[in-house]
């Protein structure tokens, strides 16, 4: 059973149709990020994150596939999200 169900075209009264359209992306979107076993972080190589080492990316949520890490960005630089 999917977890964000399936959004109805139409079944709001009085909203614009490029809302629909977003909402229906949106909604797709978050199917595929979202499931029973959890969210799904974005995959990225460490040349793409350090890459994304802005003020732009303030907040992003990275799982870099090459070192295994978690990371998120802080004042335009990734950190490593460690555990204990």
């Amino acid at each position: 059973m999917a977890i964000i169900p399936n959004y109805i075209s139409g079944g709001l009264k009085d909203v614009h149709p490029s809302f629909e359209l977003f909402l229906g992306q949106l909604t797709s979107e978050l199917q595929k990020s979202i499931s029973n076993e959890g969210f799904m972080i974005p995959p990225q190589s460490t040349a793409t994150i350090n890459q994304l080492n802005t003020q732009q990316s303030v907040g992003a949520l990275l799982y870099d596939s090459e070192t295994n890490q978690l990371k998120v960005n802080i004042n335009g630089t990734f950190k490593v999200i460690q555990t204990l």
